[in-house]
Parts: C-alpha cells; sequence; structure tokens
C-alpha cells in the first residue's frame, strides 16, 4: 500500500516535471524567435540615414524592438523560473524514488518466512529474527546492513550537536541490530 502510494507520487511528480518542461521548452522557442526578430528589425533601420533627417523614420519599428527587449526580459524570468520549478521536483522526485527502494528493500524483511525457514528454526533452534540475518547473510545483505549502520554512526556524529535525542535514538538502533548480528553469528560457530 505504501509502495503503490509512494508510485503514484512518482509519477505525479514525473507528470508535473513533463509539463514543466515542455512550457520551458515553448518559453525557450519563444524567446529564441524574440531574439531573431530584433535582429531583423535593427538590421532594417538605416540609422545613418535617420540621423540626417528631420522626420521621424521607423519610429514603429523603434517601438516595437523596445517592447520586444521588454518581452525578452520577462521570458528569461519565467524560464529561470521553471528551471527552478524543475529542480525542486527532480529533487522530490529522487527523494520519492530513495524512499520506493528503501520500501522495496525493507519489504522482503515484513514477508513471512517459508516452510524451509519454518523446518531451520526448529532443527537449529533459529528465532525468526536469526532465520531473517542468516537469509541475509547469504544474499550478501549484511554487507549493506553494516554499511546503512557505519552510515548511521557517522551521521550521528554530526547530528550529536544539533539533535542529541534524535542522535541517542539513532545510536540505540544501531546498537540492537548489531547486537542481531553478533547473536546469529555465534549461533553460526
Amino acid at each position: 500500500m505504501v509502495e503503490e502510494y509512494l508510485q503514484k507520487l512518482y509519477q505525479e511528480f514525473y507528470a508535473e516535471k513533463l509539463n514543466l518542461e515542455q512550457e520551458k521548452q515553448r518559453k525557450e522557442i519563444q524567446l529564441y524567435n524574440n531574439i531573431k526578430f530584433v535582429k531583423v528589425l535593427e538590421e532594417s533601420l538605416d540609422e545613418d540615414f535617420e540621423s540626417f533627417s528631420p522626420r521621424k523614420v521607423d519610429e514603429e519599428s523603434h517601438k516595437k524592438i523596445s517592447s520586444l527587449v521588454e518581452e525578452q526580459k520577462i521570458l528569461k524570468e519565467e524560464i529561470l523560473h521553471l528551471q527552478q520549478q524543475m529542480d525542486v521536483i527532480t529533487t522530490k522526485m529522487e527523494e520519492a524514488d530513495s524512499i520506493l527502494e528503501n520500501v522495496r528493500q525493507n519489504q522482503r524483511y515484513i514477508d513471512v518466512p517459508s516452510e524451509t525457514d519454518e523446518n531451520l528454526l526448529k532443527v537449529d533452534n533459529f528465532d525468526a529474527q536469526d532465520v531473517k540475518l542468516l537469509n541475509d547473510i547469504l544474499d550478501g545483505n549484511m554487507v549493506q546492513d553494516i554499511e546503512s549502520m557505519i552510515h548511521k554512526i557517522e551521521m550521528c556524529s554530526k547530528l550529536l550537536e544539533v539533535d542529541s535525542i534524535r542522535c541517542k535514538l539513532e545510536l540505540r538502533e544501531i546498537e540492537q541490530t548489531a547486537k542481531e548480528i553478533m547473536k546469529v553469528l555465534q549461533k553460526l560457530k
């Protein structure tokens, strides 16, 4: 259920990001066309002729150029804003993906033990927690658990000055995981 929610959330972020990218591309094309049009208008003006003429020549072109330059500034700001929104969405997508991956990895721990696991429990005096840890060792996941513990310890060293209560909770969790690993490893001897 949590996995489905996270997948739906990720898909919503992805759709929003696609919409923002399309809008940004549309604005960039509009900006490009605007710049080209200003360049064409500027080339059509004859500055030498205007400086010696008593009449106002191409006044409409000058007004159009100034309005297009203002529009360019607005378009650049809008493109920058769209890029910032896309960056935020990308960050949210990465967070959702990370959490989703975490849920997928931890979901196998929630699974009910199979019959062979139950037989192993009866034969070797392992409890369900030991079977889970033994499977982790066999699957190579023990290394990931130990790496995770190391990362948590590093985080705690940084977190100690900011939030000591949270740090203590994390350290208790690390201690309990380490004790469980040692318990299983001692039974294997």
